[in-house]
């Protein structure tokens, strides 16, 4: 197959080495190959039709449903079914044919369209036109480079990513019935922007933090679809000691899929465990009714093969972050939402054909688990989660009493994906090097670095505080506002505060633009950062928000 010039490849794999990158066109492994890049390319043209057309109605909650599933599906570690893949690039192309059609007939009435017929953007026209050839051979062609300056290039693909990130929020919240249009809005504009030539840098930068702006608006809407939905997390030890019945294990970060499921495995003798970042679910006053939901299993999505296998029972995958699976327990595992894997039975969306089902149907898994052995314990401890928006917002007055009378020295923020990588102990080596009066707060799968480690408390605060997915940065950001608020700070930044960034996969990349919106400097980013950024666009960065790469 031939290789794209890496400096225009569309893909957005952040970095090359993360647990299980191999080979995704062959099915087995991370990463990203051309297929990806194309479905992105034709989400690209439809966001370009979307938005031209966007003050002339309503676009349609299937062009919604394709483009907010399809930029969380060409995120890295999701999508490892290439036929997946290539069915999602022809419904793509169809979707994007019959807006720029209706997108013509207004155009040619003298309605709204800003731009001219026949001068579209390569992602608004290609097309699969080779009965001869398969995707993967016509990739070159039709993602052939072009001459874009270096940094240019950076800061569109930076936009992607971020753009990403908001989608998988927007989706989740979308879940539960909380919709933004103004947010789905901006998408479109952002994508289409990608594909403006007249941009500037500056012009780019500009739009980088509008899009953490966006990205403010995406985590209070799914703050809130949460909280609204299952109540306010409250501090809990949630067991990871297993129990003696068949279980399933959930992991992801989905918390409608995992109420559907608690609701269908009720009466049933089994039990369920959550995997990853899921364990933030078991803090939500909703799910504490369910007497067989019983604990986590297991640390972060890095360790899925060795975890999985011990588990003996099935396993749901609602989202990324998943890496191939190892034969041996393949017939366990079933996947829903946006993430597919070759051979796997895949658990059907609730919008699925246009049609709209109240609840996925885990029949097949409850089947499978009554077949199954109870999992075996990989240890007998307690992790202590539940330190979301309210329970932050509750210690402030400790906070602001412990650093007025010097008890407190620092907080430290470490949030973002724990990559597996030969960098992986970085955070666990800096949470040893803080001094004994600092107070940490964390979200995201970083924290299973560290969040057995016992730290003690500082009146009364524990100083390691999990406010939960790494979507729960905004809760850490309500806090620190808060607190720069009570302490007469102009803001953040005049509090004893440093924020340590894993910037490894989209969400994080769309959390820190949403901490350079709120006007967060200093971050710490690293010490493994996107591909994307060029040495120029970092320098810019650098200079403009004073950010610091991590370079060991």
């Amino acid at each position: 197959m031939s290789k794209l010039n890496n400096q225009y490849q569309e893909s957005d794999a952040i970095i090359e080495h993360t647990a299980g990158s191999e080979n995704l066109e062959t099915g087995e492994g991370g990463g990203h190959s051309h297929l990806q890049d194309m479905l992105l390319h034709a989400v690209k043209g439809i966001a370009y039709f979307a938005h031209e057309l966007a003050s002339s109605g309503p676009i349609g909650e299937d062009v919604d449903t394709f483009v907010l599933e399809n930029l969380v599906a060409t995120m890295n570690h999701s999508q490892f079914d290439s036929d997946n893949v290539e069915e999602r690039i022809r419904y793509g192309l169809k979707l994007r044919d019959d807006l720029r059609a209706n997108y013509e007939g207004i155009v040619g009435s003298g309605g709204v369209g800003r731009g001219s017929r026949g001068q579209y953007p390569d992602a608004a026209v290609w097309s699969l036109e080779s009965d001869d050839l398969s995707l993967e051979e016509m990739a070159p062609d039709i993602l052939g480079s072009k001459d874009v300056n270096r940094d240019v290039q950076s800061l569109r693909d930076l936009i992607v990513i971020g753009a990403k990130g908001i989608a998988t929020y927007v989706r989740s919240a979308r879940e539960l019935d909380f919709i933004d249009r103004k947010i789905v809005e901006f998408l479109y504009r952002a994508l289409a922007s990608t594909l403006n030539d007249a941009l500037t840098i500056n012009e780019l930068l500009d739009l980088v933090l509008e899009e953490g702006q966006m990205a403010v608006n995406a985590l209070d809407l799914l703050d809130h679809a949460n909280t609204d939905s299952y109540g306010n997390p409250e501090p809990t030890d949630v067991p990871t000691k297993s129990g003696k019945r068949p279980g399933i294990l959930i992991a992801g970060h989905d918390l409608r899929d995992l109420e559907d499921l608690l609701l269908q495995t009720e009466g049933t003798n089994i039990d369920v465990y959550t995997h990853g970042e899921m364990l933030s679910a078991h803090a939500y006053p909703s799910f504490k009714g369910f007497d067989h939901f019983v604990g986590n299993y297991g640390g972060s999505w890095t360790n899925q093969n060795e975890e999985f296998e011990m588990f003996n029972g099935p396993i749901v995958i609602t989202s990324k972050c998943v890496i191939p699976m190892v034969q041996d327990f393949k017939d366990r595992v079933f996947t829903t939402g946006h993430v597919n894997l070759p051979g796997i039975p895949h658990i059907e969306n609730r919008i699925a054909n246009g049609n709209w089902e109240p609840a996925k149907d885990f029949s097949s898994v409850i089947t499978r688990a009554r077949q199954s052995s109870p999992p075996v314990s990989l240890d007998e401890n307690v992790i202590p989660i539940g330190c979301g928006r309210e329970t932050l917002l509750s210690t402030l007055e400790s906070v602001i009493y412990s650093i007025k009378n010097e008890l407190i020295s620092k907080i430290v923020v470490i949030m973002g994906c724990d990559g597996g990588t030969k960098h992986s102990d970085y955070y666990t080596n800096l949470l040893s090097r803080l001094p004994g009066d600092s107070i940490i707060l964390t979200a995201g799968c970083i924290k299973y670095q560290f969040n057995r480690t016992e730290l003690g408390e500082i009146q009364g605060i524990p100083r390691l505080l999990d406010a939960g997915q790494c979507t729960e940065i905004y809760a850490i950001a309500k806090m620190l506002l808060e607190l720069a608020n009570q302490m007469g700070a102009q803001s953040i930044n005049g509090l004893p505060v440093s924020l340590e960034v894993s910037l490894l996969e989209q969400k994080s990349m769309a959390i820190l633009f949403a901490l350079l919106h709120l006007g967060i400097r200093g971050i710490r980013v690293g010490p493994i950062r996107a591909i994307q950024f060029t040495p120029g666009v970092e320098k810019l960065f650098q200079e403009k928000f004073d950010i610091h790469f991590v370079q060991l």
